[in-house]
């Protein structure tokens, strides 16, 4: 239905592949942080209920209450299990290619949320973290006519842009013109991956934000402000005093 809407635009003449921009919105999920989980914490909470649901099965004068309290352990504890089988799917996935420390991290700092298991901890506009949708839109600027959206895995705008360029090609059956979205999806692995694609696109570096915006991490001595001399091979620091290399 949403392909044949963007079919019908384009026949009125509601799109004209002359500028798409790009951007993303995080959407709060109907969940709370306090249910993100990471394997320790799965295998934690599922050693907690087997423990409850013993003691409970042990209580010889159990009543119907305690019948339905262990029903509902019985769900909560199919329901954690289902959570390590997805975990570990998505462990494994991000797994791929890497190697010593970052194995380690992946596996300790990994979560999903039990009540939502699609949600992905983020860091929303406000501040905030929390189980949260990354959605990543395409618009025709011509009448702001949706041509595709996406829902992210993770929150990364860069890995966002050329899966959402193409899925608009593949909706609308040509390119535009001209892409342009903000510089959180900037990137040289995107320039080049742009240019491959014979794509004209206007995305300002990220460090060009950061300086316009004048929010570097180490304020004037950040390394942006540090020059290089090739002729001398030495930095020149923003004092104008040389920094020599020594071993």
């Amino acid at each position: 239905m949403f392909v044949q809407t963007v079919q019908l635009a384009i026949e009125k003449g509601l799109v004209n592949f002359e500028v798409l921009s790009i951007d993303s919105v995080k959407i709060r999920a109907n969940a709370s942080s306090k249910k993100d989980k990471s394997i320790d914490g799965l295998n934690r909470l599922e050693d907690t209920i087997k423990e409850k649901l013993t003691r409970f099965m042990d209580d010889v004068d159990r009543d119907e209450r305690r019948d339905e309290e262990i029903e509902a352990l019985r769900r909560q504890e199919a329901r954690v299990v289902e959570a390590k089988e997805e975990l570990r799917k998505r462990i494994e996935k991000k797994k791929e290619g890497k190697s010593g420390k970052e194995l380690e991290k992946i596996e300790k700092n990994e979560k999903i949320n039990l009540t939502d298991f699609d949600s992905h901890t983020m860091q929303q506009a406000n501040g905030e973290i929390n189980p949260a949708y990354s959605m990543t839109t395409a618009v025709d600027a011509h009448h702001d006519i949706i041509t595709h959206f996406q829902i992210n895995e993770e929150d990364n705008d860069g890995k966002a842009l050329v899966p959402v360029i193409e899925g608009s090609r593949e909706k609308c059956g040509q390119s535009h013109e001209i892409v342009a979205a903000d510089a959180g999806f900037a990137s040289l692995d995107n320039y080049e991956k742009l240019a491959a694609m014979n794509q004209e696109a206007l995305i300002p570096d990220r460090r060009y934000d950061v300086d316009r915006r004048g929010v570097q991490k180490k304020g004037a001595f950040d390394t942006y402000h540090f020059t290089y001399c090739p002729e001398t091979n030495w930095y020149q620091c923003p004092h104008g005093i040389p920094l020599f290399f020594s071993e």
